[in-house]
């Protein structure tokens, strides 16, 4: 029974961190929430949690607060944005899980696996295709934007397992760093690079010599390899940017940087006339008909959050953001730099809010209320009983 339980609660997992998609109209709708099946399963054991109830109750007033825009719009404008809703408090519900250190191995294993098969995946896809001399191209044929924060995640995850043989390591560290590569995505390399450069702040110290050693051959082999692709494609774009020329105009709404800048301004814009709430969770093609037939990204995970619950879900968005990455960074230096560079991924595309993402924030959040909870009432019952004692 025992080995039925991992067996069942691994492919869980494993699925649920596989990015799918399906077609809504003009636009693709993130639908992976396989996690939620977890409640489903006879030996998973649910626990009360004040901080889940608290997350709930108050995302769930930020629905409410919406009534009536529903009431003046079309029954699809209520069915989207109430979907929306559901999507968004669907990992707040981890917080009821009970979550031990055997869940959160399945977990690490999990995302590592996923992660080491897109990454060999697209390995093999480079190989057979080659290299058309086409960065966009390329993005569209290997590439992905929305699956790099993963490898981000496990490649730190690898960096820090106790368990792994060195060789073991440094394998799967060479195919997550090309992986990371060949997702052909600026946000990626630069919410990595952006991870790593926090870890030389803060453990260089830890680090032995020989693995600066190669870690230094790895990004000099890296650098020959691709300084005509996608790292070539990185340096020109920060080189046009700082010498300010038309290469990319930030005004230009038609160019990805230009859009991005479009779409926040848009979402200020809204949010300055509907501050405390927002839109109570409805997108962009909701808001603006400009979208009504193509859809729209918010092309930021804050950009979203802001726009579908306003300053009060906002403000506790990052408020929980910043307890769970200071708790890991105390009780696992892997999450922690992973999450650094989700954190700065999210800047430029969304993160939480795809399916594949939401399961990593579900098991987070899950798993960081499960220990602080249980660790808070533990000292409470301690303190109590030395009252009593005294």
């Amino acid at each position: 029974m025992r080995l039925f339980k991992k067996a069942a609660l691994f492919l869980l997992f494993v699925f649920s961190v596989v990015p799918f998609a399906i077609e809504v109209g003009a636009s693709g709708i993130s639908s992976n929430y396989f996690y939620i099946l977890i409640f489903l399963l006879p030996f998973t054991q649910l626990r009360q949690s004040r901080g889940g109830l608290m997350l709930l109750t108050v995302y769930t007033v930020v629905l409410l607060a919406g009534i009536f825009q529903f009431f003046t719009h079309d029954f699809y404008y209520f069915i989207r944005s109430f979907a929306s809703y559901l999507v968004f408090i669907f990992p707040l519900l981890f917080a009821f899980v009970r979550l031990e250190d055997v869940h959160f191995k399945t977990f690490k294993q999990a995302v590592i696996l996923v992660s080491l098969s897109y990454s060999l995946l697209s390995i093999y896809q480079l190989a057979t295709l080659g290299y058309a001399g086409d960065f966009f191209m390329m993005k569209n044929e290997i590439g992905s934007q929305r699956f790099g924060f993963v490898i981000i995640l496990a490649f730190f995850l690898v960096l820090y397992e106790e368990d792994y043989l060195q060789l073991k390591r440094l394998t799967y560290l060479a195919i997550l760093g090309i992986g990371i590569i060949l997702t052909f995505s600026r946000s990626t390399l630069v919410g990595f690079g952006a991870a790593f450069f926090v870890l030389l702040i803060l453990d260089f110290r830890r680090i032995k010599v020989k693995y600066i050693l190669l870690g230094f051959l790895f990004g000099i082999a890296m650098l020959v390899v691709f300084k005509d692709t996608v790292i070539g494609e990185i340096a020109d774009f920060f080189a046009q940017y700082t010498a300010n020329t038309k290469t990319y105009d930030l005004s230009n709404k038609s160019s990805s940087e230009g859009y991005r800048i479009y779409v926040l301004k848009q979402v200020l814009a809204y949010i300055k006339s509907h501050p405390l709430f927002g839109s109570s969770y409805a997108g962009l093609y909701l808001l603006y008909d400009e979208y009504s037939a193509t859809g729209a990204s918010a092309h930021s995970q804050y950009n979203d959050v802001l726009l579908r619950t306003g300053l009060i879900g906002f403000s506790l968005y990052l408020f929980v953001l910043y307890r769970m990455t200071r708790f890991y960074a105390r009780y696992n230096r892997g999450v922690f730099y992973g999450l650094i560079g989700i954190i700065v991924y999210g800047f430029f595309h969304e993160t939480f809010k795809l399916g594949h993402g939401s399961f990593l924030f579900a098991f987070l959040l899950g798993y960081y209320l499960n220990k602080t909870e249980i660790r808070s009432r533990q000292a409470q019952e301690e303190t109590g009983s030395t009252a009593i004692a005294t």
